[in-house]
C-alpha cells in the first residue's frame, strides 16, 4: 500500500495536469473562433496613451504626457536635461533652516506664527523666477534684509501670494534681530505687498495698512481685493486675552481667519479658530 503523502502528491499532480489541459483547451478554442483580420496593435510610446492602463501596465513602456520640454544649463556637476519648461515666473522665499525639529517654529504644523529668532531665523529673501531661468532677489532690490552677520534690520519672510492680475503680491515679513548678546527685542509678522514684478520693473514693497499689530501671516486676495489672512490677535482685540493658547499644548495659537477692507481698511473677524487656522 502506498504512503499517505505518495496517494496525496499523486493526486495533486493529476488535478493540476487535468486543469492545464482545460485551460489550453480553452485558450484554443477562442483563437480559432477569432476572426482572423483581429489584429492588436503594438504599444508604443507613440500610442501608448491611447491604449488603457492596464494594457500600459503590462507593456513596460514608460508612457508620459507630451509636454515642452527645455535643456537647462548643468547646475553643480548635475545634468537638467528634459526638464519641463517653465513658461511662466515663479515667486517664492527663502528660509534659513532651523536648529533641528524646534516646536512652534516656522517649519512646524502647529505655531508656526512666533516671530522669534528661535522659531524663525532671520536671513531668507522673497525672490522670483524667470522662465529664462534669471532670478531676482525682491526684498534686497527694495532695501529690506542684509547680507552676513543678522541684526537690527535682518528680516525673514513667508507666503508669497500673488494677485489675480499677476502685478502684484501678499507676503508676511518680520523685521529685526538681536544685535548683542542677550538682548531681548520685540518683533512681529506683519503684511506686506510687493509690486514691479517684470524683469525690467523697479520693485517696491510697502506694508499694508490698516493690520492689526499682532502677528499676522498667510495673506492672499479675495475676489474684491480685500486681503484675507491669519493673525494672533484676541478674537475682540482685548490685549488680556493675548496670546490665546490652543487646548493640547498650551502654546500661542492663531485666532482665526480675518478680512481687510481694501477701501476702508475695516478689520472683521470671519472665523474664530481657538485651535488654529490655515488660510
Amino acid at each position: 500500500m502506498k504512503p499517505v503523502a505518495t496517494v496525496a502528491s499523486t493526486t495533486f499532480w493529476a488535478i493540476l495536469t487535468s486543469s492545464l489541459s482545460l485551460l489550453t483547451s480553452i485558450d484554443a478554442a477562442a483563437r480559432s473562433a477569432a476572426p482572423e483580420t483581429a489584429v492588436i496593435a503594438p504599444i508604443t510610446e507613440a500610442n501608448c496613451m491611447t491604449v488603457s492602463p492596464a494594457r500600459r501596465a503590462l507593456s513596460g513602456i514608460a508612457c508620459r504626457p507630451k509636454q515642452p520640454i527645455a535643456t537647462l544649463p548643468t547646475t553643480r556637476g548635475k545634468s537638467t536635461a528634459n526638464v519641463a519648461a517653465v513658461v511662466n515666473p515663479i515667486l517664492f522665499v527663502t528660509q534659513v533652516p532651523t536648529a533641528g525639529e524646534i516646536f512652534a517654529s516656522r517649519t512646524s504644523i502647529f505655531a508656526n506664527h512666533q516671530p522669534g529668532i528661535e522659531s524663525v531665523p532671520r536671513g531668507g529673501d522673497l525672490m522670483i523666477r524667470y522662465p529664462d531661468g534669471s532670478v531676482k532677489n525682491l526684498t534686497a532690490l527694495a532695501g529690506f534684509g542684509q547680507t552676513g552677520q543678522q541684526g537690527a534690520t535682518a528680516i525673514a519672510v513667508r507666503d508669497p501670494s500673488v494677485h489675480w492680475s499677476g502685478t502684484r503680491a501678499l507676503f508676511s515679513m518680520v523685521i529685526g534681530a538681536p544685535v548683542v548678546r542677550y538682548q531681548q527685542i520685540s518683533t512681529l509678522w506683519q503684511l506686506y505687498e510687493v509690486s514691479g514684478l517684470g524683469k525690467a520693473d523697479t520693485v517696491v514693497i510697502s506694508k499694508v495698512a490698516g493690520q492689526p499689530a499682532y502677528n499676522n501671516v498667510t495673506p492672499l486676495y479675495d475676489t474684491n481685493d480685500n486681503i484675507l489672512f491669519t493673525s494672533d490677535r484676541p478674537r475682540d482685540g482685548a490685549a488680556h486675552l493675548y496670546p490665546q493658547l490652543d487646548e493640547y499644548e498650551s502654546t500661542g495659537t492663531i485666532t482665526g481667519l480675518w478680512r481687510l477692507d481694501a477701501s476702508t481698511q475695516a478689520l472683521r473677524l470671519l472665523n474664530h479658530t481657538p485651535s488654529g487656522l490655515f488660510s
